[in-house]
Formats: structure tokens, sequence, C-alpha cells
């Protein structure tokens, strides 16, 4: 099975609502690299979806969360949190530390 198969029109096993159209596309764009680059990621994609038959559902919300068990995480686009590198550098936590 391909990532694309999980967003086919009508047919969505990965639902991203109360997002930009922009904001989606970016966010279904890092989800599918996920799914292609890692085995680990694919694997409880396929887990979720196809063996356990649920959606993943990605909620525009005011911080980051996820419901453990249930498929579902909260995102905010441009959330201020903050987190320090492997290098101790410091920086400000977008859609890229968390999605990547």
């Amino acid at each position: 099975m391909s990532f694309d198969d999980f967003i086919k029109p009508g047919q969505e096993m990965i639902v991203i609502e109360g997002f930009l159209q922009n904001d989606k596309k970016e966010i279904t764009e890092r989800l599918k690299k996920i799914y292609e680059d890692s085995p680990i990621a694919r694997e409880m994609f396929d887990d979720w979806i196809r063996v356990k038959n649920k959606k993943i559902l990605v909620n525009y919300s005011g911080s980051f969360q996820a419901v453990p068990g249930e498929g579902i995480v909260f995102a905010n686009v441009t959330p201020k949190g903050y987190y320090i590198d492997n290098n101790g550098t410091a920086g400000v936590c977008n859609l890229n530390c968390v999605i990547r």
C-alpha cells in the first residue's frame, strides 16, 4: 500500500481538518515523507489504518498534542514551542520540527 492510497478523495484514511489549504498540503507532504522514509513510521501507519481499520485525524489546535490510542493529533502550524538541538543550540519549534 502506498501513502497516496490513504489520501484518495472520498476514501481518506488520513484526515486533516481546520487548516488553510497550503498548510494542509504541507502537512500531507510531510506525513508522506515520513511514511516513505521511515520503515517504523510506515509500519505504524499501516498497522493503524490497514490492520485496525482506523483513520488518522489531524485537527487544528492552539498547541501540539496527541490522543494516545486514538489516532488523533492536534496541531498548530505556528506554535510558540522551543527546543534545544543535539548541539545545544536553542530554536523555535514550528511545523518543521514537529512533523519531519
